[in-house]
């Protein structure tokens, strides 16, 4: 049986990131970087309750996806899948919290919700585990999540092809990020490729994302101080038209921070 599914960015931004994902009678969470009253609220505006999400699921451990699981472990048990190393790097307080709903999960080791299956996939940045994940039902890719990447390899790709919905990190546009006052071994971190997707290497990937069977594109995680929507946007339709694919022929959005965006696949 192929159901719906629908998606939500709560927030997405240097300051917080959180995917909520409804598919049959399986909620999720992708990242809590918001704080859990934050979420709490989020969710309760769109008419869901965070006591009934399903599962967590962690990309890596930077604080920016990871800042409310530890009150909402307390609040609630709801099982946290992520990376062994990226729990070993929590907190001691966010480890104590849910160490009791820790799943450890390896890439291509899906986690089973009735015919949903999530696989997560090893995505290259400067942490100590980080994953992207697809979200697929009776073999068909529904919703690929790439964040914090530093360029998106082979195997990273192959995840995400026919997915009809990807969100993907969309993080700066370098002219602005080498203009800025970041220090120069923050910009250097940021451009290397264990760091963030630029705009231009974003776009670079988005033909094959469209050509394969992507019909919703998210642009996520934008840097508020060197990135703005309009800019990503403005990429990713450029490179979309001069392979050939006019940017208006799909749902290409950019994720704000502290509000959501909401498809369904």
């Amino acid at each position: 049986m192929n159901e719906s599914v629908w998606s939500c960015s709560l927030s997405s931004s240097s300051r917080g990131n959180s995917v909520f994902v409804s598919c049959g009678d399986f909620k999720f969470l992708f990242d809590a970087g918001l704080s859990a009253g934050f979420i709490r609220k989020s969710l309760a505006a769109i008419g869901e309750n965070i006591a009934e999400i399903s599962a967590i699921f962690i990309t890596h451990e930077h604080n920016d996806h990871v800042r409310g699981l530890e009150i909402i472990a307390k609040k609630f048990d709801i099982p946290v899948f992520l990376n062994s190393a990226a729990f070993d790097q929590l907190s001691f307080g966010i480890k104590c919290a849910i160490e009791p709903a820790a799943r450890f999960i390896n890439a291509g080791e899906s986690a089973l919700f009735g015919d949903f299956h999530i696989t997560p996939f090893s995505v290259p940045h400067d942490s100590a585990g980080n994953f992207g994940f697809v979200l697929g039902q009776n073999g068909k890719r529904k919703i690929g999540i790439i964040t914090d990447v530093g360029h998106i390899d082979d195997a990273a790709a192959n995840s995400l092809d026919g997915c009809r919905t990807v969100y993907i990190e969309s993080n700066h546009d370098i002219n602005k990020l080498k203009a800025s006052d970041y220090p120069i071994s923050l910009k250097r971190r940021i451009l290397s490729g264990t760091g963030h997707l630029s705009n231009a290497a974003c776009a670079a990937a988005l033909p094959r994302l469209v050509t394969g069977g992507t019909a919703n594109i998210i642009l996520y995680h934008l840097s508020e101080e060197n990135n703005t929507p309009a800019l990503a946007i403005s990429s990713a339709a450029r490179e979309l038209s001069a392979c050939g694919i006019e940017a208006k022929a799909i749902n290409l959005q950019a994720a704000p921070p502290f509000t959501k965006t909401e498809v369904v696949s």
